[in-house]
């Protein structure tokens, strides 16, 4: 945030109307246990309690709403993990001038942190936005309301600060007591007490009256799971075994080769406790286990064969997996037809040209594969003409009825109306050619400029500045995790089997074997073969 440094004059606080106003609203978590207590007393309320709140004040003001800021699950200090995206659009949009004045249900809404408090001060009192706090505004120029909201900024930062260290003592007393820590892990179920809800014990789900892992229960599968790779077995094996047996997967849905190694390197199933590692890397887990520390659950694996996975684990001859981001197209987008797998990216060496070449591939049954560049080129080509529609830029342009929107759309059709007969002047053999090129860059910036605008009420994030008459042209110099999440954001695209008798589809077009169902635009929810 920046700010011009010059002095802006007082606004008229007592007079709201017509002035474009954000809702911005926030809640770190929900305390369950004391939800109904803390609504009752108007201490705590959530996203979409504050935003009926933030609607009906701006009603009586004859305030503008123009856009919803919306942060739920999201934390304002400094110990926060998780970015505030919709803060700092909030920000963005005051920078750009799009709003008049922003809403909060209490400061602690907009940050606990004084210097995040005083940058949002300073770029609203340079561009002349107010403040209000529930039902009462304030202006950033005037030293006596941000005296006021400066205190209670302090306030806000100290109960954040006291909290954390609260939760920090907290967490290593039960960390040293060898209590658990989060989710409960799979194989195990936790017992309480019937009316106290006190933590009893956590315990294996499911052991027989003879001590032993029912089959196919959790703490059967973890047992398992390590029994085998230690065998040497490999986790698609291991998967594709858990899978065909119907075997419920943690947390629901399907068994991933993530979920296991997670599994099968998780300190927990030794019976051990590990506290504040430094990441969900295994290494990391592995060097916060507290040693000496007796743990309130018994353990699934022995150290023995733990250890013994760990160090197949770390076996550089097995190591095939490279974390990191998706460095081709299509990966884990596209799926198969056949049975909805992702789909990806494998390389093989083709002894009859000599080279290697790249082909997607049904992740879980290999039910289908097809060359990689075919493919890439193919969908591309698609996503260019999708892009840069006509009908598809009205179709996604046209959905919000906000103020804001509607003037965007039609700065939009102006700015286009003047671009056309400014061109058309620069043709004449009699005008200034140079004054009319000048004329028609100045324009196509400001079209630009509202394109995006008109866009980013009713898009996804990724699609705005992305759609209309440059997009086919634009698409090549996109980084390709922005050409990814476009694709991902607005279409499903599933590959088919080669048609009978015609070889590995190297005679078929690929547009023959696509089933593409566009998520947005003119043709949503339209399912059929693209060619």
């Amino acid at each position: 945030m920046t700010t011009s440094g010059r002095r802006t004059a007082r606004r008229d606080i007592t007079n709201l109307t017509g002035l474009r106003g954000g809702l911005y609203c926030r809640v770190s978590r929900v305390d369950e246990k004391n939800k109904d207590r803390l609504q009752e007393t108007g201490q705590e309320k959530s996203t979409e309690d504050q935003e009926a709140v933030g609607r009906e004040w701006a009603s009586r003001q004859g305030v503008v709403v123009a856009d919803i800021y919306s942060d739920p699950h999201r934390s304002a200090s400094r110990f926060a993990t998780k970015a505030r995206e919709n803060f700092d659009r909030l920000v963005a949009d005051i920078g750009a001038g799009k709003l008049d004045l922003i809403w909060f249900w209490e400061l602690s809404r907009s940050s606990r942190r004084l210097g995040v408090f005083a940058e949002l001060r300073d770029l609203c009192r340079d561009k002349g936005v107010l403040w209000v706090i529930r039902d009462r505004a304030y202006d950033p120029a005037s030293y006596a309301d941000m005296m006021t909201l400066g205190m209670l900024s302090v306030i806000g930062e100290n109960e954040s600060e006291m909290t954390s260290e609260r939760v920090r003592r907290g967490k290593a007393s039960a960390a040293t007591d060898g209590m658990p820590a989060g989710l409960i892990p799979y194989g195990y179920r936790r017992v309480y007490h019937p009316q106290t809800r006190e933590f009893l014990r956590q315990e294996p789900n499911v052991y027989d009256s003879n001590g032993r892992p029912i089959e196919d229960s959790p703490a059967y599968v973890v047992r398992e799971i390590y029994d085998r790779i230690a065998a040497g077995e490999s986790l698609a094996k291991i998967r594709r075994s858990l899978e065909t047996r119907r075997v419920p997967a943690p947390r629901g849905g399907k068994w991933t080769i993530f979920a296991i190694r997670y599994i099968a390197q998780n300190p927990t199933y030794i019976g051990q406790r590990v506290h504040q590692a430094a990441s969900h890397r295994p290494a990391d887990r592995h060097a916060a286990i507290l040693p000496g520390v007796d743990t309130r659950w018994p353990p699934l694996v022995g150290e023995e064969t733990f250890w013994a996975v760990q160090r197949k684990f770390a076996d550089p001859a097995r190591a095939k997996f490279r974390p990191g981001r998706g460095v081709h197209l299509l990966s884990c987008i596209a799926r198969c037809a056949e049975c909805g797998a992702v789909m990806v990216c494998h390389t093989k060496t083709s002894k009859k040209l000599g080279r290697a070449y790249q082909y997607y591939e049904c992740n879980d049954w290999a039910h289908v594969g097809i060359k990689k560049t075919a493919l890439d080129d193919f969908v591309e080509e698609v996503m260019k003409r999708w892009l840069s529609h006509r009908d598809v830029y009205a179709a996604l342009t046209s959905g919000d009825d906000s103020e804001l929107a509607a003037q965007a759309r039609a700065d939009v059709e102006r700015l286009n109306h003047q671009l056309e007969e400014c061109r058309a002047s620069g043709e004449d053999p009699d005008a200034d050619a140079v004054f009319w090129e000048r004329r028609a860059r100045a324009l196509a910036g400001k079209l630009t400029e509202a394109q995006k605008l008109a866009q980013s009420a009713t898009l996804p994030l990724v699609l705005a500045g992305n759609i209309g008459p440059e997009a086919a042209e634009k698409w090549d110099s996109l980084d390709l995790a922005i050409q990814r999440q476009i694709i991902k954001a607005t279409a499903d695209i599933r590959v088919k089997k080669s048609p009978t008798g015609r070889g590995n589809g190297r005679d078929v077009n690929v547009g023959e074997r696509i089933e593409w169902q566009w998520l947005l635009g003119p043709e949503a929810d339209q399912p059929r073969p693209v060619t």
